[in-house]
């Protein structure tokens, strides 16, 4: 049984996980549309959390067009912005669009 990636987004949860990763050949090999994570440690990674809950609830409410690279890029620039893009910048949280 094959399994496929496409249209797929994948969330990295974790510390420093996107730092200093290229994702172009990742987004290309496995055909995700999105891929999303943190290029900083987050110590205590409870301060993440918030966050998380807020992405999470953003996926989930454009989870009928999710899958079109805009949505994602609508999102991203929703969480860029005040009251979010403090905390997405200091956390170090970036969204890959698939082209």
């Amino acid at each position: 049984m094959t399994v496929s990636c496409e249209n797929c987004i994948v969330h990295f949860s974790s510390c420093s996980v996107l730092k200093g990763t290229d994702l172009v050949p990742l987004l290309e090999d496995c055909e995700f549309s999105a891929v999303s994570g943190y290029r900083k440690k987050m110590y205590p990674m409870v301060d993440a959390w918030p966050f998380e809950m807020i992405y999470l609830s953003r996926l989930h409410k454009a989870r009928h067009k999710l899958l079109e690279p805009n949505a994602m890029r609508a999102v991203d620039k929703v969480l860029s912005a005040a009251p979010y893009g403090e905390l997405k910048r200091g956390l170090g949280f970036q969204i890959f669009v698939a082209e």
